[in-house]
């Protein structure tokens, strides 16, 4: 292939080849140098390098004039209706010689044709002559060297030159972008300072091209620079978001995901070519983005089409396991997450926290589990168990009774965010735990507005007021709390245990028929719906559930005591 100096010197040596032989041919033709015509020799060479020159110029002039524009019309024309790159290329292979704005524009579209043909080399050499075209010749034939200098080889000397044509040249990205690759070869911190500056400074210059802006774009989310990625997504997602032009798009879509920017990850999907978009990784992406948005019947298509193609994708398991546990599928979560556990890679150690992480979080929230959340989240370090506030293992420590030190950490997590209602509410059960119920009452107090909407709120008040003697306001407390979340077997047996207090003895077997609905086996329900039973002078009904207590808990000593005093009666 060409070198992009041999073809940006290629108007100039035609010139010189043309010039060379007019004079050669006046040379073998001694006429014109014998009467009448009466030429000397030197007479001869000037007057057909005249002739030949200004032939020349002629010709390319009505190239320019009249040949291009319609030339460049024709194939924006065929590019504007989805027309074949290949046709578009072809077109514009006969309109090379092409200068100024005119070949720039000729130049950056036969970019575009050999980019969307997935020719990345030819269509960097493409956008670099339209860069070239704009310039005079001779500062073209200055300039179009400095690319044939391999990065690698790069000196001190090199850096200066580079420098120097680019303030003749100051307009041209792809020479900013060259001085950039040039300063990254050295390791010195300054000349990386500069390197990063360069790059930057390229983009505004290179909106013309895809394949600039994508190479700043990908060195910025490799350097975790938004200042520097940011902006060239933005001109990428404005002038080339054209599907046929295969920039990356997953990279920079993975890091808006992942910064919570789902619709800006859709679009970015949406915009690849129908086959790339059924490729693995756009459709993990797809169903990640499509399950934030709330579209979770669409993320649902995605995965199951995904699943199809890609049986063995960790993360096309992971995103189902989410999806199943926002529709409250617990089983198909469970199987989920059991077949992620079989597609995950042994040797990522990001997929195996990942996966530990969700197995601790599913543990806890959907089977109550600390014990077992716990082990799951012993596996991931610190810095990767997310940012939820409260964070996991806060409410692990909680459940597991280690209140004094999850308190000190809450202290210090409720200095930076001081009306985060999370945290208040887990110190308020931190209280709770340490059976601080002087001062609980009155921090449950000053808590106002969306608070009094949680069903945590009343519940901790519940117990709170039952702490102070106040059995009835206790009952509507711990009350309101299960009508407010009728799913929490917790909230729902103490309020069961609220009623009993009172001696409402069918209204707390309200409580533990609700709680036997949420769980059969519970065995607290049963020894205390034996109870409320026997209260109501049920005695064969109390003898029933307390047998079928012991069926399901034989090592219950409650219910055994319960069930001897009733037979010795």
């Amino acid at each position: 292939m060409e070198s992009p100096g041999s073809v940006a010197a290629r108007p100039f040596f035609n010139f010189v080849l043309l010039v060379a032989l007019g004079a050669g041919w006046m040379l073998l033709a001694d006429r014109f140098t014998e009467p009448p015509f009466g030429l000397g020799l030197g007479s001869a060479l000037i007057a057909g390098a005249l002739v030949v020159g200004i032939a020349g110029w002629l010709g390319w002039g009505f190239r320019q004039v009249w040949l291009y524009p319609p030339l460049l019309q024709r194939a924006e024309a065929l590019w504007a209706r989805g027309g074949p790159p290949e046709a578009v290329e072809a077109l514009l292979l006969d309109a090379v010689l092409a200068r100024g704005e005119l070949g720039f524009r000729i130049h950056i579209l036969r970019g575009h044709a050999l980019l969307a043909q997935d020719r990345r080399d030819p269509a960097w050499r493409a956008y670099l002559q339209g860069e070239l075209a704009r310039l005079p010749w001779v500062l073209e034939l200055l300039v179009a060297p400095a690319f044939r200098i391999r990065a690698q080889d790069v000196g001190p000397r090199d850096l200066r030159r580079c420098e120097r044509l680019h303030r003749l040249a100051p307009r041209m990205s792809r020479l900013c972008h060259l001085r950039a690759v040039f300063h990254l070869q050295d390791p010195a911190q300054a000349s990386q300072d500069r390197a990063w500056r360069l790059l930057s400074e390229a983009l505004p210059q290179g909106a013309h091209n895809p394949l600039l802006l994508e190479d700043v774009m990908l060195a910025g989310l490799g350097r975790r620079d938004e200042s520097l990625w940011q902006p060239a997504l933005a001109l990428l997602g404005s002038l080339h978001l054209d599907p046929r032009l295969p920039w990356d798009r997953c990279e920079p879509a993975a890091a808006l995901l992942a910064a919570s920017r789902p619709a800006e990850t859709l679009a970015l999907i949406q915009s690849l070519a129908p086959a790339q978009r059924e490729e693995l990784r756009p459709m993990e992406l797809e169903a990640g983005a499509r399950r934030m948005l709330g579209d979770l019947e669409g993320a649902d298509a995605v995965i199951e089409e995904g699943l199809r193609r890609h049986p063995g994708s960790f993360r096309l398991w992971m995103e189902s396991h989410l999806l199943a546990v926002e529709d409250r599928a617990y089983e198909d979560a469970r199987s989920d997450l059991e077949e992620a556990r079989r597609a995950r890679d042994p040797e990522s150690l990001e997929q195996g926290w990942e996966w530990e992480l969700r197995a601790a979080e599913f543990a806890w929230w959907v089977d109550g589990d600390a014990e077992r959340a716990h082990r799951h989240l012993a596996l991931v370090p610190p810095e990767r168990r997310g940012e939820a506030l409260p964070p996991l293992e806060l409410h692990l420590q909680v459940a597991r009774g280690e209140h004094d030190a999850a308190f000190a950490v809450l202290r210090d997590l409720l200095k930076d965010h001081p009306a985060h209602l999370g945290l208040l509410l887990l110190q308020a059960e931190c209280l709770a735990g340490m059976q601080a119920w002087e001062s609980l009452l009155p921090f449950l107090e000053q808590m106002e507005g969306e608070a009094r909407e949680r069903a945590e709120y009343w519940h901790l008040r519940g117990l709170c007021l039952a702490h102070h003697e106040r059995p009835q306001e206790a009952r509507d407390d711990l009350e309101r709390a299960a009508r407010m979340d009728p799913g929490d077997l917790r909230l729902v047996l103490d309020a069961g245990h609220a009623c009993a207090e009172l001696g409402e003895w069918e209204r707390s077997e309200f409580h533990w028929r609700q709680a036997l609905h949420l769980d059969g086996a519970c065995e607290e329900a049963l020894v205390e719906l034996a109870e409320s039973r026997r209260s109501l002078h049920d005695e064969k009904g109390a003898l029933r559930l307390l047998r079928e207590c012991l069926l399901l808990h034989p090592e219950s000593a409650e219910a055994q005591a319960r069930l001897a005093e009733l037979e010795a009666q």
